[in-house]
C-alpha cells in the first residue's frame, strides 16, 4: 500500500472507533436518522403570524420594531406583510434567498412551501413570553400553549390568515397536523428565545378545527431571524431533528457544526443524509 493511502486508512479506522464510542451510548438507529420518518412527498404549508410588541423602551423586553430587511416597519404593515410573503414564499434568486428557495435546493426541486396565511398583529406586551410564563408558572409547555393561543385568537380574525381553515385535507378530520400546516410566529418579544415547540391541541378561532395534539409551531425574535434560523426550525417540523443528524448525538462531532443543524446565521444545507431523504 502506498504510504499516503496507508495513511488515509489509519485515520479512517481511528476515526470510526473514534466515532462508535461516541455513538455506543446512544445507539442510534435507522430510523434515529430520519429513515421512514420524514414526510418529503409534500409542500409545506406555513402560517405566519409577524408580532410588533410596541409599549416597552427597546433594547428591555422588545427589539427595534419589526424590520423589513434593515428597514423598520412603523406603521406600514401592509408594506410588512408584502415583504415578509415575498421573504418566505417566492422563488429564490441570486439577491433573493427564500425560504421556499431553500427548501427547493435543499431537496433537489421536491418540496418548497406555500402561505396557509400570513397577516401582523400589533400587541401590548403583557403578552410577551416572559409575561404569560410569570402568569402560568413559569416557561414551560403551558406557558408556550398560552403564548401561541393568544396569538391564534388574535390572527384569526384578519383576511390574510383566513385560509388557515382550508388546510384540513389528509384526512378532512377536524385536526390539522403538521402534514397539513406549520404555525410560524414571528416577533420582536425578546423574552421568547427561539426554537421549535408542541403545545398540545389548540383550538383554531372562527372554524371548528384543532391545531392537533403533536402539531409544532415555530418562534423567533425578531433580531435573530436571519434565513438560516428559520430553515433550521422548519427541518426539526420535518423531523430533522439534530438528534437524527447522521453523524450521531449533538456533541460538537465531526459534520454536525457544519449542518443546518448547528443553528447558525449563515445559510448552510442538511446533512447529506437529510439530503439525500428529502430528494
Amino acid at each position: 500500500m502506498k504510504p499516503f493511502l496507508k495513511c488515509l486508512a489509519i485515520w479512517i479506522a481511528g476515526a470510526a472507533l473514534g466515532l462508535s464510542s461516541q455513538e455506543a451510548l446512544a445507539q442510534p438507529t435507522i430510523t434515529n436518522f430520519g429513515y421512514g420518518t420524514m414526510r418529503t412527498d409534500r409542500t409545506l404549508y406555513l402560517a405566519d403570524i409577524l408580532v410588533n410588541f410596541t409599549n416597552k423602551s427597546v433594547f428591555t423586553d422588545v427589539a427595534v420594531p419589526y424590520l423589513m430587511g434593515s428597514t423598520q416597519v412603523g406603521t406600514n404593515y401592509a408594506a410588512a406583510e408584502r415583504y415578509y410573503t415575498n421573504w418566505f414564499f417566492t422563488v429564490s434568486g441570486s439577491t433573493n434567498p427564500t425560504v421556499n428557495g431553500y427548501l427547493f435546493e435543499a431537496s433537489n426541486g421536491r418540496m418548497g412551501c406555500q402561505r396557509a396565511g400570513l397577516t401582523m398583529l400589533t400587541l401590548d406586551t403583557n403578552l410577551d413570553y416572559a409575561s404569560v410564563a410569570a402568569r402560568v408558572g413559569g416557561p414551560g409547555s403551558l406557558a408556550d400553549r398560552v403564548y401561541a393561543s393568544n396569538f391564534l385568537w388574535l390572527a384569526a380574525s384578519k383576511p390574510g390568515f383566513a385560509t388557515v381553515t382550508n388546510r384540513d385535507v389528509n384526512p378532512r378530520d377536524g385536526m390539522l397536523t403538521d402534514y397539513e400546516f406549520s404555525l410560524v410566529l414571528l416577533s420582536n418579544d425578546k423574552t421568547v428565545g427561539g426554537g421549535t415547540r408542541w403545545p398540545g391541541e389548540l383550538p383554531i378561532p372562527n372554524s371548528s378545527l384543532v391545531m392537533a395534539n403533536g402539531a409544532s409551531f415555530t418562534f423567533q425574535a425578531v433580531d435573530d431571524t436571519p434565513l438560516n434560523v428559520v430553515n433550521h426550525e422548519l427541518m426539526h417540523v420535518l423531523e430533522g431533528s439534530h438528534y437524527r443528524d447522521i453523524y450521531g448525538p449533538p456533541d460538537g462531532t465531526l459534520s454536525y457544526a457544519f449542518t443546518i443543524m448547528a443553528g447558525g446565521r449563515e445559510i448552510t444545507h442538511p446533512d447529506a443524509w437529510h439530503k439525500l431523504q428529502l430528494a
